[in-house]
């Protein structure tokens, strides 16, 4: 559920850095309420599963997998995080076309390529790795490109991003 989230968070920022939709007043703010919602059901899910694990015998043999389950949840937060803050980066940022071609021409694309990664982290990991690998090379055009300080942190913020999410990815499936 959080990696779905997710996916919609970075496609609504993909059609804003765009300029194809302007994003409602309050769509940082519904975003967030609905990242941590899923996030909230993972913890609730986590704390359940480590009860069970301890209290019932049958189910001991599983506490290596649900502490490797609690490794990977802590990954999916500060990926959570991440692409909030990226959000906010595009939301906040300027409104023409002008201001927003020279904040990041390739910037929509990266968030289209992470939202597709996002999206397919659970069902197709070798489908994720091979579109966060093409994230890394838009967002290394990002990092060369960047000269203002706003570029700066736009290019540091999807970077983040995306090895976050091939954390998550790894973690997910190794």
């Amino acid at each position: 559920g959080v990696l779905g989230v997710l996916h919609d968070v970075l496609s609504r920022a993909a059609d804003v850095a765009a300029g194809h939709k302007a994003p409602p007043p309050d769509w940082p703010l519904r975003a967030v309420d609905r990242v941590h919602e899923q996030l909230s059901g993972l913890l609730e899910a986590r704390t359940t599963a480590r009860q069970v694990v301890t209290i019932a015998p049958r189910r001991w043999g599983l506490r290596t997998t649900i502490e490797a389950a609690d490794h990977q949840a802590v990954h999916v937060a500060l990926l959570a995080g991440s692409v909030l803050q990226l959000a906010r980066a595009v939301s906040s940022g300027p409104d023409s076309d002008a201001a927003r071609d020279r904040l990041a021409p390739s910037l929509p694309t990266v968030l289209v390529v992470l939202a597709a990664a996002a999206a397919l982290a659970e069902p197709d990991p070798a489908g994720a790795c091979a579109y966060t690998a093409s994230a890394r090379d838009h967002a290394a055009e990002l990092q060369s490109g960047a000269h203002e300080r706003t570029q700066v942190i736009l290019a540091d913020v999807v970077s983040a991003c995306i090895d976050d999410l091939q954390h998550v990815i790894d973690l997910r499936h190794a």
